[in-house]
């Protein structure tokens, strides 16, 4: 019906080569002369007719400049045009579309009189009162639809308009996706500012533009010294080729945990864990790549120094001259046996114990199959006595903390034997 009565009138105008009366106008139009007042004023702000006051009477004339409304329907923005006494004179066909109204509805009336959610605010409207109109002044408004907020700018611009007549111009901008964005890049950026790990971030020409404190502590050098540099920075120098982390992303493959070196601002070299992945924009174009550097120095060192100890450990059990075997006691599969045992028993550690002793030892096997880790538990440290016609062996079991395993029985075998021999332990001849 807007649109209708708009271009009726316009049809109304195209006939007349002279300007024409409100009342000749909704005569022609079959309209009334406060409806066509009321349409005659939207299309005379909106740039589409020009007006013509005569004493008291106005007189109309259908342009034929490219009129203002036209750019104005082609924004998605809101725009609304008030008069000095705040009543609506144009609104954008955006506005209509958001407002869910007709010109009919909105032409004419004062907007702090119509229930609009953009005006609801008892600051816009006092902001409205208050603006002197000397500069652009833009605001800020939050708008609730069911549970869901809505976030819009608003700008006001007071000047002139045709005819010299004074307005307020109001454009509204939804900036809720912007908000939002802005928000997620706030939170994205607290966390990588907060992480410990090294994070950073090149374009597709692997320059830096990302480069947290962490990769501050790290590398030694601050954001602004390598900001817009080559990623090379960090490279050692025999590191012929800057490209292949982000080549590699760019193939398809998973970059996870890549251990390599790096080198640090005062030339000291670095060893990093590294795991990386693509970076993409809105539109899901690839815009470069980020990684995470996590410093594994330490942990090689503390690799190499746990080897150096077990080194060193296995040496120290294997020139002690009894019986020492780790056992799991769940399956009492033999963990680790000293070269002492090993010879004594030709074993190896993966076999059971009690198939390794059983021949030996049957008494013994037979108080063993008791040792599990509930009796363990239960009645700590168990010492017993062997005795055959040759030997007498007093064995002692005990849990002990054993790597990933949350327990482990340790076993060992002192000889009590009055026939020794220079080895030490003597254990029966298997052919006997």
């Amino acid at each position: 019906m807007d649109g209708d009565v708009s271009e009726i009138i316009r049809e109304v105008l195209k006939k007349f080569r002279k300007p024409i009366s409100i009342t000749q106008i909704a005569y022609e139009a079959s309209i009334s002369r406060t409806t066509a007042a009321r349409y005659l004023d939207n299309l005379h702000y909106s740039g589409q007719v020009k007006l013509f006051e005569i004493g008291k009477a106005k007189k109309y004339l259908l342009t034929s400049e490219q009129p203002s409304h036209s750019i104005c329907d082609l924004s998605s923005d809101l725009i609304i045009l008030l008069s000095s006494s705040f009543k609506i004179l144009f609104v954008n066909k955006a506005y209509l579309e958001y407002s869910h109204l007709s010109l009919e509805d909105l032409l004419g009336k004062r907007v702090d009189a119509l229930n609009l959610d953009l005006f609801s605010s008892i600051n816009i409207l006092k902001i409205l009162n208050e603006y002197p109109g000397d500069d652009l002044s833009s605001h800020i408004i939050e708008v609730y639809r069911g549970n869901q907020l809505y976030i819009y700018e608003m700008f006001f611009l007071k000047g002139r308009v045709v005819s010299h007549h004074a307005a307020i111009s109001i454009v509204i901008k939804d900036i809720t996706a912007k908000k939002r964005i802005e928000d997620e890049n706030r939170f994205l950026a607290s966390i990588i500012a907060c992480s410990e790990d090294a994070i950073i971030a090149v374009d597709n020409t692997i320059t830096i533009n990302t480069w947290n404190n962490a990769a501050e502590r790290l590398f030694g050098y601050n954001s602004d010294e390598v900001i817009g540099q080559s990623i090379s920075v960090i490279h050692p120098w025999w590191y012929k080729d800057v490209y292949p982390i982000h080549n590699r992303l760019l193939m398809g493959e998973t970059i996870k945990q890549y251990k390599c070196t790096r080198r640090r601002k005062d030339g000291s070299l670095v060893y990093v864990s590294i795991t990386a992945s693509l970076v993409y924009d809105h539109s899901g174009e690839i815009i470069g790549s980020s990684a995470i550097f996590r410093d594994i120095t330490a942990d090689n060192q503390i690799k190499s120094y746990i080897s150096d100890l077990n080194q060193q450990l296995h040496a120290v059990l294997d020139n002690i001259h009894e019986v020492l075997a780790i056992v799991d006691p769940g399956t009492h599969r033999v963990l680790l046996l000293n070269e002492y045992g090993k010879k004594r028993f030709d074993s190896q550690n993966s076999r059971c114990w009690f198939h390794t002793s059983q021949y030996n030892f049957p008494q013994a096997c037979e108080i063993c199959s008791h040792m599990n880790l509930n009796y363990m538990e239960k009645s700590g440290p168990v010492s017993f006595e062997f005795k055959t016609d040759r030997i007498k062996l007093l064995s002692k079991f005990q849990l002990i903390p054993w790597g990933t395993k949350k327990h482990a029985m340790m076993v060992t075998m002192f000889d009590q034997s009055e026939d020794l021999n220079k080895d030490g332990l003597v254990f029966p001849d298997n052919k006997t």
